[in-house]
């Protein structure tokens, strides 16, 4: 079930969807995608004064999971990148399920489930694929404290 992620990988200079850290996962992460809405549709105006006024629009709370983790991809990858060059990762220690982790791997086990999230062998029907999952809100709330750079 799990990934094996490695938390550097090369990222191309160009991606192919405008979110380069997207072109690394199976599946696209927005499944509502705008590129499948008609640019004809009706709730185009309503969508764009969305985003003029919140920065985002209401698309994005269709499939309130997938967007957050595909945010939470975006933002960790593109930490990793950085923060990695400019504080030590490997320093601070968690504690999850009886286990001490350093802040870098937690953040690989976020990613890893993330990454399974948007595969093709997650099945939202099973229960424990659903928990393995659901645990990137734990492990999230655990490391949040030490992210900064």
């Amino acid at each position: 079930m799990a990934f094996t992620y490695q938390l550097k990988m090369n990222i191309p200079e160009i991606s192919n969807s405008g979110h380069a850290y997207f072109d690394e996962l199976e599946n696209t992460p927005y499944p509502f995608s705008m590129d499948k809405v008609a640019e004809d549709d009706e709730r185009q105006a309503i969508w764009a004064k969305e985003r003029e006024v919140y920065g985002f629009d209401s698309t994005e709370t269709w499939d309130l999971n997938s967007a957050f983790y595909a945010w939470l991809y975006e933002r960790l990858r593109m930490y990793v990148d950085k923060a990695n060059k400019v504080v030590n990762l490997h320093y601070h220690k968690f504690e999850w399920k009886d286990e001490e982790y350093y802040q870098d791997e937690i953040i690989d086990m976020i990613l890893d489930r993330i990454r399974f999230f948007f595969s093709d062998e997650y099945d939202d029907y099973s229960d424990e694929d659903i928990a393995y999952v659901a645990e990137i809100g734990e492990l999230w709330a655990l490391v949040l404290p030490a992210m900064w750079w």
